[in-house]
């Protein structure tokens, strides 16, 4: 087994074999503990993967207009994601270039008019630009040089289907590569709606005690857990269903996930490129489903096999290493963001 040795920076290097029991008997491998506590392993994930790769950032539908701007992190760098003048969508460090003051205190606005920080007023546009500094006739040399201090871009920041992806590393792959087949399963989201995938106003935050890697593991491939860990969802399909059939609600049926797990409901998971997995099975009532009233027409545009794909199939995808799409009950986004190596943002 080929192990890696890389470096966290003060803290040294560290060496992948240390966090992994391999048995060369049986040719298996089993991750110790000490992965998901250990704070030096925590540093060489913020390094390599959340500040070296592609981390999802936000969904195009957060920032219609211009100005309109959302914030979040990059491993350890707190990021504005914004979109300019011609529509397209820049990001910055969220850190004014004098003093490093947060510009932006909110998760979401709008800023059309440009930034401004509020320690000494300087001022740049929604591509970054420094456009004015207090006092620059006596402060500063007559050939200063204004670009030298703009705001800090993040290396890579590019799209698909309307998520947002971004990277602080300019030698990183495109994002395409780093997609791979899953883009497959964002278009059926968007083909879907003539409109395309919708992000709607609110969210649901907490705060875990745990690695991130707990609940990539449990979202991403991690299939068997419904029964026993949902059962208040599973109870409130069947309550719906029973007064249904009683005529007590003229409610919409709910998917039945309580026979998700059925011996004769037919489903897989895939372990994907870099890291991403999906999980999909067969809907046992996919006719009570929304979308399944628009079926015949994913028919006539994408084909039968994946109109049955789009219409009548649950679908999981975890796109490594912060992002879960999950089309089932309803379409939802969930974003992961690591803490410490023991607190996670979900």
């Amino acid at each position: 087994m080929k192990v890696e040795t890389l470096t966290t920076g003060d803290s040294g290097p560290i060496d992948f074999s240390s966090f992994v029991e391999y048995n060369q008997e049986t040719q298996e491998a089993r991750i110790k503990r000490v992965a998901l506590t250990s704070p030096e392993i925590f540093d060489m994930e913020m390094r390599y993967i959340f500040e070296g790769n592609w981390i999802y950032l936000c969904h195009e539908n957060q920032i219609p207009e211009v100005g309109d701007f959302f914030t979040t992190t990059m491993g350890r760098q707190p990021v504005i994601i914004i979109r300019n003048q011609e529509g397209k969508v820049n990001g910055f460090l969220n850190a004014c270039s004098h003093k490093g003051t947060t510009l932006c205190r909110t998760q979401q606005g709008n800023k059309a008019a440009g930034f401004a920080c509020s320690y000494h007023d300087w001022c740049f546009d929604l591509d970054g630009n420094l456009e004015y500094m207090p006092r620059m006739e006596e402060g500063f040399p007559a050939d200063r040089n204004l670009a030298a201090h703009n705001l800090t871009k993040i290396a890579k920041v590019e799209t698909h289907g309307g998520f947002v992806f971004g990277s602080l590393n300019a030698d990183v792959g495109s994002l395409g590569e780093h997609l791979g087949d899953i883009t497959e399963i964002i278009d059926m989201l968007n083909d879907q709606s003539e409109e395309g995938f919708e992000v709607v106003r609110g969210t649901n935050t907490c705060v875990y005690h745990g690695n991130w890697k707990l609940l990539i593991e449990n979202g991403g491939g991690d299939g068997l857990h419904l029964p026993s860990v949902h059962k208040t969802l599973i109870k409130v399909v069947q309550m719906r269903d029973e007064e249904l059939q009683k005529g007590k609600t003229k409610a919409a049926k709910m998917i039945r996930v309580d026979e998700l797990n059925d011996k004769d409901t037919v489903g897989a998971t895939y372990a994907m490129q870099n890291g991403h997995t999906l999980i999909q099975s067969d809907l046992p009532n996919p006719e009570d489903r929304p979308v399944y009233a628009r079926h015949e027409t994913f028919v006539e545009r994408h084909g039968e096999e994946r109109a049955r794909w789009m219409s009548s199939k649950l679908r999981q995808v975890a796109i490594y290493p912060n992002l879960f799409i999950m089309d089932q009950l309803a379409s939802l986004i969930r974003y992961v963001r690591p803490i410490s190596a023991d607190r996670t943002e979900v």
